[in-house]
């Protein structure tokens, strides 16, 4: 009679730690799916910047397209400036400050559209970290399946006379 006591009690022990197992892959399971959520989230996140940065490159590239037609335009208020000759001298300071202002435009654009272009590269370092970490879940996700598939095989297996 003992014997099988001890048997019904291997039996209930071991049903328990394959409970526990697929307890355990069930929970991994969920968090790997909150990790894919949050990189998805991520990517998502990453992908607006780009918008906003490309944005930012169209209406900086636009800011100096300005500044050169405006520049154009000062040159043009130069070579009028020196056919007057009264107002000469004034003209073309004034042209050289617009020309310097815009010059000034220029190279701010050309900052931003710097600025601009290392934010879409770490936007891109974050996408493929984000990827990196869905890959690592679905591994997560398949060896917690195949944790579930053992602990289901343990369960099937007749005990052993």
């Amino acid at each position: 009679m003992k014997f099988y006591c001890d048997l019904f009690g291997y039996v209930f022990i071991s049903q328990r730690l394959t409970i526990n197992v697929i307890y355990n892959a069930i929970n991994v399971i969920s968090t790997s799916i909150n990790v894919i959520d949050n990189a998805i989230n991520s990517i998502c996140n990453s992908i607006y910047a780009i918008d906003c940065d490309i944005n930012s490159i169209c209406n900086s590239t636009y800011a100096i397209d300005n500044a050169i037609n405006a520049i154009y335009s000062a040159i043009n208020s130069i070579d009028n400036a020196v056919n007057v000759i009264d107002n000469a001298t004034n003209s073309i300071n004034n042209g050289i400050n617009v020309i310097d202002n815009y010059i000034n435009a220029i190279y701010k654009a050309i900052n931003t559209i710097d600025n601009a272009i290392n934010t879409i590269d770490n936007s891109i370092n974050a996408i493929d970290s984000a990827i990196i970490a869905i890959y690592n879940a679905i591994n997560a996700i398949y060896n917690a399946i195949n944790a579930i598939y053992n602990a289901i095989n343990a369960i099937d297996k007749p005990i052993n006379d």
